[in-house]
């Protein structure tokens, strides 16, 4: 099965430092966690210039990169369960596929074998009348030899005038 990679998913006015720091480890793999993460943006930012605005923006922005980090997380979960999904879908298939042709094959030489065994049930029949005819035609020949040996070659002993 093809491995597709999961797409990042961002939210309306996400930051650019955000668009910046999703996945830069390259697609397919998954974001860092999101302690990691929040270091990792927080290092970006210089510490000098720190308001009461800016600190607010900035926690705002980091709740809401969190929340963006879960559900990638999640999206990243739920594609991979699919992908195995599939995968056992296919493997299912496959199995179920090999039961196919075992059976068909069973089925043909099921065939095959009823052709046969009937070929042979009459082989043998014709093989059963040829011996009655020819244990007939012995014991004919046998009784007329009887008659013979008794009677006479022309039946003359036998016959009463």
């Amino acid at each position: 099965p093809p491995c597709v990679p999961p797409l990042p998913v961002f939210a309306a006015g996400t930051t650019s430092a955000l668009k910046q720091n999703s996945w830069s480890a390259g697609a397919g793999s998954r974001p860092p966690p999101s302690a990691e993460r929040l270091k990792s943006l927080r290092s970006q930012h210089t510490t000098a210039s720190i308001t009461p605005a800016a600190t607010t923006a900035r926690v705002g922005a980091a709740s809401s990169m969190d929340k963006i980090h879960r559900v990638q997380e999640d999206l990243a979960d739920v594609t991979e369960m699919m992908r195995q999904n599939i995968e056992s879908v296919v493997d299912r298939g496959e199995h179920l596929e090999l039961l196919v042709d075992k059976s068909d094959n069973l089925s043909s030489q099921a065939r095959q074998f009823q052709k046969q065994s009937k070929g042979l049930r009459e082989a043998l029949w014709w093989k059963n009348i040829k011996m009655m005819l020819s244990l007939g035609f012995v014991v004919l020949v046998a009784v007329v030899l009887v008659l013979i040996s008794v009677c006479g070659w022309d039946f003359h002993a036998c016959t009463h005038h």
